[in-house]
């Protein structure tokens, strides 16, 4: 028969309340027009939920061990007329330790002043450290770039844990973190091809599109592009539009993938 969900609790937990930890998670406890049912692969991914939580806050060792499904022998009627038994929900956290960042190093910019890229990063000195911050950060400064013209620019990145107890006396747990930027020519856009448009004319779906040949590619305006181009509703949710490069190093094309709806 099914099961119920009559309380969400934790165990292990210091950094977060049972209330915090509760609002990341789908599985909800059973109350009035909510049935709060328990299912095997929702409490698995809240598994994941509650480890990413705890990853993105800098708790980089975190683990659910374990949870606890506590089923009593009590049932109750739903409002459908089903009886139903009631679990209790224990979830034991091994939180470890919350890391922090050390020093911050970024190289190879020349366009674009260290300050800028410091100003989108989230990955700071002093504040918490985390890998999903971190990849946050290489999208961001990738994004400044492609809204400069940049859009074949790469930024690599790499951690290190800092071991020089000098360092590491007033605050264990610290990662250095090294930025690589190697930056790209300004390109400017040649033509635009779209693909997959099978029913909708070539310049209905050019036209939204704000970035003329001979215009210095952005990505903000490729990205407003996608949104216009999912608004209009004739395609699926997969369009692209990606440059690809072309025999001038300082030229690429801007090409528009769609797939058509079937009507």
């Amino acid at each position: 028969s099914p099961v119920g969900v009559r309380v969400v609790r934790f165990s292990g937990n210091k950094a977060f309340t049972d209330a915090q930890l509760g609002a990341v998670m789908q599985t909800k406890h059973r109350r009035l027009f909510r049935a709060g049912d328990l299912k095997d692969e929702q409490l698995e991914m809240d598994k994941k939920r509650v480890e990413a939580f705890y990853l993105r806050n800098g708790y980089m060792d975190v683990v659910v061990e374990k949870i606890d499904i506590n089923i009593s022998k009590d049932t109750y009627w739903n409002w459908f007329r089903k009886r139903k038994r009631l679990a209790e929900l224990i979830l034991h956290i091994n939180e470890g330790p919350q890391y922090f960042t050390g020093r911050v190093e970024i190289s190879g910019n020349t366009a674009i002043e260290r300050d800028e890229i410091e100003s989108v990063m989230k990955v700071k000195p002093g504040k918490v450290f985390s890998d999903m911050l971190l990849a946050d950060d290489h999208d961001a400064i990738i994004s400044l770039y492609g809204e400069r013209g940049r859009v074949f620019s790469k930024v690599d990145y790499d951690r290190r844990l800092v071991t020089d107890p000098e360092r590491t006396k007033d605050k264990p747990n610290l990662y250095d973190v090294l930025v690589v930027v190697r930056e790209s020519a300004e390109i400017t856009l040649r033509e635009v091809i779209t693909r997959g448009n099978t029913k909708t004319r070539d310049k209905v779906v050019i036209r939204q599109m704000e970035l003329f040949p001979g215009d210095r590619i952005d990505t903000t305006k490729m990205k407003i592009a996608v949104q216009r181009l999912k608004n209009l509703n004739y395609f699926e949710d997969d369009v692209r539009i990606t440059p690809e490069p072309s025999d001038n190093p300082e030229e690429a094309n801007l090409v528009i993938d769609v797939t058509e709806k079937s009507t």
